[in-house]
Parts: C-alpha cells; sequence; structure tokens
C-alpha cells in the first residue's frame, strides 16, 4: 500500500495493479496488487479490504489491470473482495469522482457517502435477512383492536405470498401494529433474505385530481423529456400544486418501470411528503432516506432501491448517491433551501450533483420552488433550464393577505402584541389552526444581569449562551456546551438575574396560558429530535382540530397544513441587517415561504408581520409575494457588484487553537497564490461571522474569479500547496467551494 506518485527512474513497473479509492483524508488513490488467493474477478466498483499501515480499511476498486506507477517491492496485495458484483455502479463513481475535484475534498472520504453504514464496515447484503409478514396458518376467530389493525389484517388476507416489512411501514403500518397481530397469532414472519425479496405486484394508482392549464402544460412538457435530460426549473407560487406535477412525471416514470429519486431539503418533511405518495401509488415500496434511520433501515433502502424493487426515493441531500437500477427523473423539491449544502467535511451541494447526475443518466430534472435561488433563476435566464412557471392556486384557493404590524411602541406579551393576540383569538374561534412562526429556539437567546449588564457568554464560543427554561439550563446552540442556571452574577454577585428576549418555548409557555383550552404544538430542534416524533405532530395537525403551532423556519420548508388560517412571524425584523450578500434573498425566501402556510385549501389566509421597519424596501415586495420582481432587482444588484452567480467564490477556512496560527498559515497560502495569480483576487485573511467555536479560532480567505474554470484552477493550486506546506499539526484547512456562507 501506498499513494500512487511518480515513481524513481530505476523503478520497475508493475502489471496487473488494482487501484483503490480509500477512506482517509489524503488525495488521490492507492494502487494494491491483486489478491493472492480469490475465485472474484475484480471490478470497478466492488469493495475491497486491504492493509493500510497498521490497519485494515474496505475501499472500492477504481480501476483493473493498471500499470502502476509504484515498484511491486512497495504493494501489497488486496487481502479480500467483498463483492461478487459492484456495490457502487460506475455512473456513481464517476459522479463521485467528479464531485471531489470540484470541491477539492478526498476522493475516498467522498465514495463512503455511497455506502450506508453496514457496506462501510464490511457487511454484505447478503447477511442482512428482512422479515416478511403471512396471514397465520390457523384460522383464528380473534377481531382485531383499532381499524389500524383491521386494515392491515385485510391486506395481508389478499397477499398469498405476503409482504415484506419495509412495504408495509411504507404504507404507515407501525411495528406495534405488526407486533399485536402477531401476538394475537393473527399473523406471522418469516426471514427472507434482502436480495431475494420481490418487488410488490402493481395494483394501480389513486385518482388523479384535475389540472389547472398551468399545472396540464407543465405536466406534458416534463413527461416529454423522460428518456433523456432536460433540466426544469419549476417556479410555483406556494399552494400552487408543484407537488401534483411531481406525482404525475413519476407516475409516467413507474408505468415505464423505472424510477424516482425525490430530494427534500429537511429530515421533518418525510411523514408528509411520504403520505402524499403512499396515497397515490398505494401498490409501490417507497423508501425513505434521512439521518433519524438506523443502520438497518438505510441498508435495506439502499438495497431495494438498487435491485429495483423500490419505485420511489424520497430523501435529504446524501440520498442523491444511491445507487438506482434505472433512474428517470430526479425531483429537488425547494431546490433554493441552503439545507441542500453540506457545510462540514464534504461540502457539496446536493441540488447541484443533481442536475450533474441527470445529465449522467440521461433524465430530466425538476427544480421546484416558490422562491427560486438567483442561480437558479439566472440559468434559467441563459438557457440552461427550460423556466415553467405556476402563478395561480388551484380551485378556489387564493393566496393570503399580508399586513404589517408596526411593535415600535407596543408592549409584547410572549413576543406578541394585542392586534396580533385578537386575530389568533379570532381565527381559533372560528375552528380554524394558526401558525406562529419564530426563528428562535429555547426560551430567551439571552439571560443576564439587569444591575451590570453582564450577560451569560459560552466559555467555548464567541455567542451568548440560549436559555432552556424546561431543562433550567443555559445551552450554547454552536457547540452544544450547557450549564445549570446562575445563582448570582459573577460581575456584581445581585442575585436578580433575567432572560431577555422571545425564543420559541418562551411563546408557547405564554400561549398556553393565554389560550388555555387550545392546544399548543411546539416545533423546532427540541421538540423532533425523537425518531418519529415529527410524524405524530404531523399527524396532530392533520386532525384539523384547532391549534397554534409555534416553530422555527422548519414550518417554512413546504408543509402543507390546509386548515392553517392564519401566520403571525413574531420578529421579521432578525434576518435584515445581516452581513452577508446573500441576506436579503434568504430573508425573503422566509417570508415568502412562511406566508404561503397560510390559506391553502379554500379557506381564506391571513398573514401578520410584527415589524419595527416596516419602511424598509425589501417589505414592500413581500408584501405583494412578488418574489420574481425582487429576484429581478437582487439579480441586478448581483451583476453590478459582480457578485454569484455572476462570479464565483471559494472559501479556504482555517481553524486552528490560536488565532495567530490560523493567520499565519493562510497568510503564507495568500502569498504563494498571489504571487502565480493574475485572473482571481484572494482577499483575508479575516475572521468568520462567529470568530470563535468550541476554543478554535476561524479565520478565511475568500477566492474570487469572474470565470468558474479559473476559480478552479485556484482550487487546484491550493490543494496542491496544502498538501506541500509544513503547519501545525493543530491548524485545520477546509475548502468551501461555492459557499452558502462566506462567514
Amino acid at each position: 500500500m501506498t499513494q500512487a506518485t511518480p515513481p524513481p527512474l530505476t523503478a520497475t513497473i508493475t502489471h496487473k495493479a488494482l487501484r483503490l479509492a480509500l477512506p482517509v483524508p489524503i488525495h488521490g488513490y492507492f494502487d494494491y496488487l491483486y489478491p493472492e488467493n480469490t475465485a472474484i474477478t475484480p471490478k470497478a466498483g466492488q469493495r475491497a479490504e486491504v492493509p493500510f499501515g497498521h490497519r485494515k480499511l474496505i475501499g472500492i476498486i477504481i480501476d483493473i489491470d493498471i500499470d502502476s506507477e509504484l515498484c511491486s517491492s512497495k504493494l501489497k496485495p488486496v487481502l479480500k473482495i467483498l463483492d461478487d458484483t459492484p456495490a457502487i455502479p460506475g455512473n456513481v463513481i464517476d459522479m463521485v469522482t467528479w464531485a471531489s475535484r470540484y470541491y477539492g475534498y478526498p476522493i475516498g472520504e467522498c465514495v463512503v457517502n455511497c455506502l450506508p453504514p453496514p457496506l462501510r464496515k464490511g457487511k454484505t447484503t447478503a447477511d442482512i435477512h428482512i422479515r416478511q409478514w403471512h396471514i397465520s396458518a390457523q384460522d383464528k376467530d380473534i377481531k382485531p383492536r383499532g381499524r389500524k389493525q383491521q386494515a392491515l389484517l385485510s391486506l395481508l388476507k389478499e397477499s398469498p405470498k405476503g409482504q415484506n416489512e419495509p412495504f408495509l411501514k411504507s404504507l404507515g403500518y407501525t411495528q406495534k401494529q405488526l407486533s399485536a397481530l402477531e401476538s394475537s397469532a393473527l399473523i406471522q414472519c418469516l426471514q427472507i433474505p434482502l436480495n431475494q425479496c420481490v418487488k410488490n405486484a402493481s395494483r394501480g394508482y389513486s385518482a388523479k385530481p384535475n389540472l389547472t392549464p398551468e399545472q396540464s402544460r407543465a405536466a406534458k412538457r416534463i413527461k416529454s423529456s423522460l428518456g433523456k435530460f432536460d433540466a426544469y426549473l419549476l417556479e410555483g407560487i406556494t399552494g400552487s400544486g408543484k407537488t401534483e406535477i411531481y406525482l404525475q412525471v413519476i407516475e409516467e416514470a413507474i408505468q415505464q418501470q423505472k424510477q424516482a429519486l425525490v430530494l427534500i431539503p429537511e429530515i421533518n418533511l418525510s411523514p408528509q411528503t411520504l403520505k402524499r405518495f403512499q396515497a397515490r401509488f398505494p401498490s409501490e415500496l417507497i423508501m425513505c432516506h434521512h439521518s433519524a434511520l438506523n443502520d438497518s433501515e438505510k441498508l435495506t433502502a439502499w438495497e431495494t432501491i438498487k435491485s429495483g424493487q423500490a419505485s420511489i426515493l424520497i430523501g435529504t441531500r446524501s440520498a442523491i448517491f444511491y445507487p438506482f437500477a434505472e433512474l428517470a427523473c430526479i425531483i429537488v423539491d425547494e431546490e433554493h433551501d441552503a439545507s441542500f449544502k453540506q457545510q462540514e467535511g464534504f461540502r457539496y451541494s446536493a441540488r447541484d450533483l443533481a442536475v450533474y447526475r441527470a445529465h449522467a443518466e440521461n433524465c430530466p430534472i425538476i427544480l421546484g420552488s416558490a422562491t427560486p435561488s438567483l442561480e437558479s433563476l439566472h440559468n434559467a435566464e441563459v438557457g440552461k433550464y427550460h423556466k415553467l412557471e405556476l402563478k395561480a392556486r388551484p380551485g378556489d384557493a387564493v393566496l393570503p393577505t399580508i399586513e404589517y404590524v408596526d411593535i415600535k411602541s407596543r408592549p409584547l406579551k410572549g413576543g406578541l402584541s394585542q392586534p396580533v393576540l385578537e386575530k389568533i383569538d379570532t381565527h381559533l374561534r372560528c375552528g380554524q389552526q394558526v401558525m406562529i412562526f419564530l426563528n428562535r429556539r429555547g426560551f430567551s437567546p439571552s439571560y443576564g444581569c439587569h444591575s451590570c449588564g453582564w450577560h451569560a457568554v459560552c466559555p467555548h464560543c464567541d455567542i451568548r449562551l440560549t436559555y432552556h427554561k424546561k431543562a433550567w439550563a443555559l445551552k450554547c446552540h454552536h457547540c452544544d456546551f450547557k450549564q445549570h442556571l446562575p445563582k448570582q452574577c459573577p460581575d456584581c454577585h445581585c442575585s436578580e438575574l433575567f432572560p431577555y428576549g422571545v425564543g420559541t418555548e418562551r411563546t408557547e409557555e405564554f400561549l398556553a396560558e393565554h389560550f388555555k383550552e387550545t392546544n399548543i404544538i411546539r416545533i423546532d430542534r427540541d421538540t423532533t429530535t425523537r425518531k418519529n416524533s415529527m410524524d405524530r405532530i404531523y399527524q396532530d395537525i392533520q386532525s384539523g382540530e384547532p391549534c397554534i403551532i409555534v416553530g422555527t423556519q422548519m414550518l417554512a420548508k413546504g408543509h402543507h397544513f390546509p386548515n392553517i388560517t392564519l401566520v403571525v412571524v413574531v420578529s421579521a425584523d432578525d434576518g435584515l441587517f445581516i452581513a452577508d450578500f446573500r441576506a436579503e434573498e434568504t430573508f425573503a425566501q422566509l417570508l415568502i415561504q412562511v406566508a404561503g402556510r397560510a390559506g391553502r385549501a379554500q379557506k381564506k389566509g391571513e398573514v401578520l408581520i410584527q415589524t419595527r421597519q416596516a419602511e424598509h424596501p425589501l417589505f414592500a415586495f413581500i408584501k405583494k409575494l412578488d418574489y420574481s420582481r425582487l429576484a429581478e432587482s437582487l439579480l441586478d444588484e448581483r451583476r453590478q457588484l459582480n457578485l454569484p452567480p455572476y462570479s464565483h467564490f471559494a472559501l479556504l477556512r482555517a481553524d486552528a487553537d490560536s488565532e495567530q496560527d490560523a493567520m499565519d498559515v493562510l497568510l503564507q497560502l495568500k502569498t504563494s497564490l498571489k504571487s502565480n495569480n493574475t485572473t482571481t483576487s484572494i482577499s483575508g485573511p479575516y475572521a468568520s461571522f462567529l470568530p470563535r467555536k468550541a476554543n478554535r479560532y476561524r479565520f478565511q480567505l475568500l477566492i474570487h474569479s469572474e470565470q468558474r474554470n479559473e476559480r478552479q484552477k485556484m482550487v487546484t493550486e491550493t490543494l496542491h500547496l496544502i498538501q506541500r506546506m509544513r503547519k501545525k499539526a493543530s491548524v485545520k484547512l477546509q475548502l468551501d467551494v461555492d459557499p452558502i456562507e462566506i462567514g
């Protein structure tokens, strides 16, 4: 085992070597000799176990029969080839290889993203069994409890060959219901090897709604592209029926015995998306992929997609790496969302990789949003994407009305003004649901002393601690530091300490006291961490009973709650004055998306936005829900300032134990880069927006070029310099190509 580098002149050439990508933070591939005793013919994409120093690693064969540049004495043989056939197909390897070069991240650590955890650890799909449920051989005269158990039993009675557990769970049945029927001896299960599961026979689809003329034209246009690459930007106002177009296209793909990939920005969108798709395709195996699944569930999803047993995969960003048997279309819902950009490690954009993969797979891609990213709008402008528009809601549904509530001189209770509280009461009395949007977790974003002005600050980060009342603790939302509430001020020893500002927990508490008979549902990272928690919350909201939903930006991401008629934005000003060139775009997207949760059925919707800056120019566009004109204005501004998408950024971030160490490394790199460059600007080093996080000091260089290829040359040169330079081990460097956040 040795990394492939140019050989000395005296080296002998080794023939018939294998080239592997290994999960190590080193750029490049590694060459090994063929295994000494194996009946398996090596193929690209297979997993192989190899010696690496004192360890054994599992890597992916990238190439076979290569002429290694290393002499034979430096090569070791592969220990074992783990797969009879490739675990990762060639088209996925090609995509990951491109992504590794483009984003400047080690190929081996990129390839790891393509495998579920059990396969990374050496397991094979032959080791994995799946539960197949059947009616019990004995006819029991027992009536199960509950409608869901009765429906489950009826389904299995109609299935002579039984049904596999992933399919049953994809229909919404739970392990608890299966166990209850099993304990009554009404059903039994067999363990079937995962790779022997048979695709369910199709029983047809549910009835399709009537499309509006706009929807019909868009669906027809996209369906005509099945079998070839085309990129569509589907810009539709909130509630305009973009999902129905997705379903129409997917139905056509399934009828052609092919598969579809649906990317969603947040795990919390999974329950409603899955239920909508299950209702439309009751006989299809629909799999989900997200971080809350356990290893076995991830492997099952991966194998059923790879084998073609599952027709649809709904997943968050890393679902882009799944190996499809025959992919017919890719859908990126809420394509503008920053969650599609990985912010740690391998910093890829799932949206951009989806476009690359659709081109490679020769299939259409739909990028859907009510508030498209400026990058996608620019791509439509220059002809790279076909733009399709939906400007009206189906049926009698209309866009909500928007009003601003000036809170400059109004007293607030739980962050809410009296006019807002009166409006909430009116909607609840009419039997409707209300959504309260507040993009701050916890009880209060700060905790401190009135007497001397002290505020509790994280000892490891340059940020104030957030007060969480239910936990009776102060927490840092950046490094997870946690401490009990202090009994007195550490500076002046005053015992009167107070929470400052409003978070979701504080608003929830006030609303529970003010509206005692109303169900208050809080949706934030503190209430949705447990498995299936969002599923239960979603079911409560979909019941249609009057309630108040309080939450963070999770609420803005594509949720369809038809009984919400009032949306309240507690503090709209929080996002107005952020020092980032994307701030206005992100702010407008967030507010328009939140506003779009109101009045999505036949009931009139209202939006109240509390602000102290009602005269700000952005609010004029938002009041009219006129994102298109706002986007035109922002694009013109970007063009004049030569900012993305009219130029291209890369960030080189350094974090270290001391400010000086981080600065020294970046200054050294900047000097070397500027000496050989005339077409790309390099600014910095400057501190990140959060200069210290988890006791690490963070600084960065900004690489800026008008031409993407010139920026990429600089990225490549930067990687070469990093590999050659000598620096302290405590200094960590990472490139972020096409960064979403420049701080």
